[in-house]
């Protein structure tokens, strides 16, 4: 069924485990899935980044630091993630964390 057919119609009053509807991307969508893609919507409205907690806590919105790096550092870094199987996030959180504890000893020594 195209979801074109439900434009005038609410949406909750589709039973999806009923009625057969698809994605643009050819998935099969569900009351389930319907609700997932609602949850997300929220949080995005609420500004809130889903699959993580707040790094600064008290719920604060944890600051955001961005690079660019070469193809093959990226590659590099998604192996080490694939191989603890953590995320390239993780991975780079612990690397600043290193590099600042180097830096901090090197001041304490100075």
């Amino acid at each position: 069924m195209d979801p074109k057919d439900y434009e005038n119609n609410p949406a909750d009053d589709i039973d999806l485990d009923q009625e057969i509807v698809y994605l643009a991307d050819g998935e099969r969508m569900t009351n389930a899935k319907a609700q997932d893609m609602a949850d997300a919507a929220e949080r995005r409205a609420a500004n809130l980044i889903p699959g993580g907690k707040s790094l600064s806590g008290n719920g604060r919105h944890s600051p955001v630091v961005q690079t660019r790096i070469s193809a093959v550092v990226h590659a590099k870094l998604q192996a080490i993630a694939d191989t603890q199987h953590v995320s390239m996030s993780k991975i780079m959180r612990a690397a600043i964390d290193e590099f600042i504890k180097h830096h901090e000893n090197q001041a304490l020594d100075a």
